[in-house]
């Protein structure tokens, strides 16, 4: 299990050194000799920076998160029933952990745009209206999406599960929102 740990760390030591890199650059702009209608480029785009940055670490802090909670768990045993349904759920919801952590972090980013920040008052103000339509345009990925998780806690099939699909064997190899991956024995 040295894989993950390594991976969380390369992670960790990347989004200090951007930190650094953001944070010499929101000392730097304001001192150097340029006028406010230059600067207000560089300091948003400092600004998404800042947001992303904060994005990041969430969905890193969840990924170690698991890979703590799953190192109790040992796939290489016979009698590994318990590990491949924790390891299943486990990773299905840290997806959908993920896709919500960006999807707020876009949010946000989008939110320091004037035009963006106007259309998002005029949704908020307009809600019954924008919620029928958000809901018509995000039925199909958030059906998938509380499938996805709803076939993660139940558990028909596990990963490492062996299946027969269209007359042939294989095992689940992963197991996602939207589709699951089979490997076939050849």
């Amino acid at each position: 299990m040295q894989r993950p740990r390594r991976r969380a760390a390369d992670q960790r030591v990347g989004v200090t050194q951007l930190a650094l890199l953001i944070l010499a650059m929101v000392i730097a702009i304001p001192a150097t000799p340029i006028g406010s209608d230059m600067a207000e480029w560089p300091a948003r785009l400092l600004l998404i920076a800042v947001i992303a940055l904060i994005g990041w670490p969430a969905i890193t802090a969840f990924t170690i998160a698991a890979d703590l909670y799953l190192q109790q768990f040992r796939l290489d045993v016979e009698d590994n029933l318990l590990a491949r349904k924790h390891v299943t759920q486990v990773r299905v919801l840290l997806r959908a952990a993920e896709v919500l952590v960006a999807i707020v972090t876009i949010g946000a980013a989008l939110m320091t745009f004037e035009p963006v920040q106007q259309y998002g008052v005029s949704l908020f103000v307009s809600a019954g209206v924008a919620g029928i339509v958000a809901d018509l345009a995000a039925r199909p990925v958030l059906s998938n999406l509380f499938a996805g998780v709803q076939h993660a806690m139940t558990q028909p099939i596990r990963i490492d599960d062996a299946v027969i699909v269209e007359n042939e064997w294989g095992t689940i190899e992963e197991i996602t929102s939207t589709y699951v991956v089979v490997r076939l024995w050849d």
